[in-house]
């Protein structure tokens, strides 16, 4: 009898003993971001839906018969991080997130405000104002992403007050002459992007062109 309860103590020991597993990716269903005012609101199953315009180099604009759906398809711990994978559907829209690189999916985590991908980038930074978040050299010139703010401005779903992403790119030296394409993301609280609006200098009437914000949906 003496020997089967020492078993049985033992069993108890080891079991109580044992280490949960380390998880280095997996699904958690119906999680959200924590934070109360954040410039992207991440849950999975969250949409916008957005609608292309022909720009003047003005500011005015005529919107097109193209959409695109940007959605939150679903959510992981990456190497201890929660990311939500942004995925949208038409591929003839410029990203949302990155300056010059298309993409099908990008996987984002909104870290006290900032919004950083998975591989490390941060593409939006609403606390140091005067900081290029982005910046990225190749052979053609330097691109860079410098955030400012907005007030009180119309966009097709109403007025809003939120933060600009300007980016620009300089092909030719000096780089401050910023002579090459100029573009800008417009987030605001809670809601996510309002509109992306795109800039080449000395290119045609075609070569601006702009993305509005039409309808969106969030959990």
């Amino acid at each position: 009898m003496t020997k089967y309860i020492l078993i049985v103590y033992i069993v108890i020991v080891c079991y109580s003993c044992k280490k949960d597993p380390i998880i280095l990716t997996s699904n958690i269903s119906n999680t959200t971001t924590s934070m109360q005012d954040t410039m992207l609101p991440l849950a999975v199953g969250n949409y916008w839906i957005y609608q292309t315009s022909s720009d003047d180099s003005v500011g005015n604009y005529i919107l097109q018969n193209s959409f695109d759906s940007l959605y939150v398809e679903k959510d992981s711990m990456i190497l201890g991080e929660h990311y939500f994978k942004l995925s949208h559907s038409n591929y003839s829209f410029v990203d949302y997130f990155y300056l010059g690189q298309s993409f099908n999916h990008v996987w984002i985590k909104d870290s006290l405000g900032f919004l950083i991908t998975s591989i490390g980038n941060v593409i939006m930074n609403p606390v140091n104002l005067r900081d290029t978040v982005y910046r990225f050299t190749d052979l053609d010139g330097h691109w860079c992403l410098v955030p400012d703010t907005f007030v009180a401005r119309n966009f097709e779903i109403g007025q809003y007050s939120g933060l600009w992403m300007k980016g620009y790119s300089f092909y030719v030296s000096p780089f401050s002459s910023k002579s090459g394409q100029h573009y800008f993301n417009a987030y605001a609280k809670n809601i996510g992007v309002l509109r992306i609006r795109r800039a080449f200098v000395g290119c045609p009437h075609t070569c601006r062109f702009g993305q509005h914000l039409i309808r969106y949906h969030l959990n």
